[in-house]
């Protein structure tokens, strides 16, 4: 007996079939977003790293480089958002 759920299968390829462009845009926003906070998560590690060992100037700029990202990660999302009420209204 095969273990493979057909009505799973054309449920999820239906939903993929059906995305829309904002429904992609909005994805391709969430995983930018994703992808800034995990860059500024780094840089607030290597900023502490830097401020433990007294590499202070090192520390400021991983920092602001830090802030940065999470700045680029909440226009973003709330691109993400906006794309999403465009579609689905607001509720």
């Amino acid at each position: 007996m095969n273990s493979f759920d057909v009505p799973l299968a054309l449920s999820l390829l239906t939903q993929a079939s059906c995305l829309t462009e904002k429904s992609k845009k909005a994805a391709e926003h969430h995983k930018k977003a994703s992808e800034h906070l995990t860059h500024a998560a780094r840089h607030h590690g290597e900023a502490a790293k830097h401020h433990e060992a007294g590499h202070h100037k090192k520390a400021a700029h991983h920092a602001h480089t830090a802030r940065g990202h999470v700045i680029h990660a909440r226009g973003h999302a709330e691109e993400a958002v906006k794309a999403h009420t465009e579609e689905h209204g607001k509720k």
